[in-house]
């Protein structure tokens, strides 16, 4: 059976981490865990190393999070490799459970790739399908990552460089509904920064791949969802 490599990238997210990997370790499927530091500068390593069995590896400037899953990258032993977010609110380890349980037990038959949807996430996330397209929470294989992260990928190009990936090479990705949501820019930052972030990063993912691209993924990209109890039962 593959075993999975957890990968957080994280910059100045104060107890936001801390409360992540208190959920992630309860994972029993997830094999290890790498938590990467992209030059924080509140000095949350040092709790992350004092509470969790987990590796940090700490960059001396922030870089983005390419840069900082492309560095993390470098310490992963596994076949796959978990991407989340280090500010998710409400995860269900029970739903992250399941991805890892079916990506473990079929991934050489069925997926390439699984996503975790954000169901929760606000209308103007999901009228373009960002809830799937932009999610941070998925599974691949590390292989693929790799060759995905060969090109010239930028801080939060990463998603729609994985799902342009996938779609060029016709891989099998699927999604799972998650109870997850993240903490938007807005709430970071306050209203007007926030919101301006939010915009900057948007049109940076669409310029990245190009307008025909973009309505390429919200069209095709990842229309299959997995059926399982747990999705039957909390996800109504």
């Amino acid at each position: 059976m593959s075993k999975i490599t957890l990968l957080i990238p994280f910059f100045n997210e104060g107890e936001r981490i801390l409360r992540v990997l208190e959920q992630m370790v309860k994972i029993s499927e997830i094999d290890q865990i790498i938590c990467v530091d992209d030059g924080s500068t509140d000095n949350m390593y040092e709790k992350i190393l004092s509470n969790y069995d987990v590796e940090v590896i700490r960059s001396t400037q922030n870089q983005g999070k390419s840069a900082a899953i492309k560095m993390g990258m470098s310490r992963v032993e596994n076949e796959l490799v978990f991407l989340c977010d280090a500010d998710l609110c409400q995860i269900n380890v029970e739903e992250f459970r399941v991805a890892c349980h079916f990506i473990k037990q079929d991934m050489l038959d069925r997926f390439d790739m699984i996503i975790l949807r954000r169901t929760k996430a606000p209308w103007f996330v999901k009228f373009d399908r960002g809830d799937i397209l932009f999610s941070g929470e998925r599974i691949l294989k590390s292989n693929d990552l790799r060759e995905v992260l060969k090109r010239e990928v930028e801080n939060y190009q990463l998603e729609m460089a994985i799902n342009q990936w996938m779609l060029l090479h016709q891989k099998n990705v699927y999604w799972l509904p998650s109870a997850v949501t993240n903490t938007y820019k807005f709430q970071k930052l306050g209203l007007v920064k926030g919101l301006m972030k939010e915009f900057k990063m948007w049109y940076n993912l669409v310029t990245y791949i190009g307008v025909k691209n973009y309505v390429n993924h919200i069209r095709k990209f990842a229309r299959r969802r997995i059926e399982s109890p747990v999705n039957r039962k909390n996800m109504a």
